[in-house]
């Protein structure tokens, strides 16, 4: 295996990413009330800047954690700091080239859309950077989480209309479930952040009350969006969100079970899926009812 191939296969984290631009790419596609407002330039443009914009986050993220944490890029499957780079000025050029690239495709995109980019892309550095490390302040780390998630979805959405309750609605469903989700990537990552001596959610609230509270922002996730869709949405949407709420509950029941400590990749692993599962549905429900 050669070094561009090792990069390739190693270095970026594409399921991750995958499931953050899907957070702006839906606002785009639910944003959209009739065919004719689809302008395909402007989608591809908004995915290929949002893909690029998101690897730099992780390849940002990664570089700082290194430092404090040297022994996370051999736990973890795909880690930038893996690779060994030839010197430091090719470090920092993959690290910021992507950020770089995808403002050749953000410029596609009105201002709005930009300034929503720009604050989501603060966050993310604050949240990262050694020198402010949001992630080591137990509760301000989930507000990024959250804050993140609403400038993204909306970064989305506002190429096409303006915020409105529709909109407000599906990025709070969102954002909680990205808050939630983060609580389960601590409890994966508590022996480093021990060693690190980083303060995280997880350590602060301890391993139990941190998966339960992962849960408890998953269903209030799901009862938003069922409410919401109860009196708002289609019948079909209605049906997904009970469906969501009920499949979750059921994992969570039978990792409980099973004592989470050993199933937490698992039910990692099940809970995207139950969520890619319903992002999709929901998407193409919403693109059916437009044709």
């Amino acid at each position: 295996m050669n070094s561009t191939q090792f990069f390739f296969r190693n270095c970026i984290r594409y399921r991750d990413i995958a499931t953050l631009v899907a957070f702006s790419g839906t606002g785009y596609l639910f944003s959209i009330e009739s065919i004719s407002e689809f302008n395909s330039v402007r989608f591809a443009a908004s995915i290929a800047g949002c893909i690029l914009f998101i690897a730099h986050v992780f390849f940002y993220n990664d570089y700082i954690d290194d430092a404090s944490m040297p022994s996370e890029k051999k736990r973890r499957n795909r880690h930038l700091m893996k690779f060994h780079f030839s010197s430091h000025l090719v470090l920092m050029s993959v690290m910021w080239l992507p950020l770089g690239f995808s403002l050749l495709f953000f410029i596609l995109l009105p201002l709005n859309s930009q300034f929503l980019l720009l604050m989501a892309w603060i966050l993310t550095f604050l949240y990262s950077s050694s020198s402010t490390s949001l992630k080591g302040i137990p509760y301000i780390s989930l507000l990024v989480f959250f804050g993140f998630a609403i400038l993204f979805f909306h970064a989305g959405w506002v190429v096409n209309r303006p915020f409105n309750l529709h909109s407000i609605a599906w990025s709070s469903f969102m954002a909680l479930i990205l808050v939630g989700g983060h609580f389960f990537n601590e409890l994966e990552d508590l022996a480093d952040d021990l060693k690190a001596r980083r303060l995280t959610n997880a350590i602060k609230m301890g391993e139990v009350n941190a998966f339960k509270s992962g849960l408890v922002f998953f269903w209030l996730a799901s009862v938003l969006i069922t409410c919401y869709n109860a009196f708002n949405g289609p019948h079909v949407e209605l049906f997904l969100s009970v469906l969501l709420l009920f499949s979750w509950s059921i994992v969570a029941f039978i990792t409980h079970q099973n004592g989470y400590r050993t199933e937490l990749a698992r039910f990692r692993r099940l809970y995207r899926g139950i969520f890619a599962g319903f992002l999709i549905s929901m998407t193409m429900v919403h693109l059916y009812s437009i044709f």
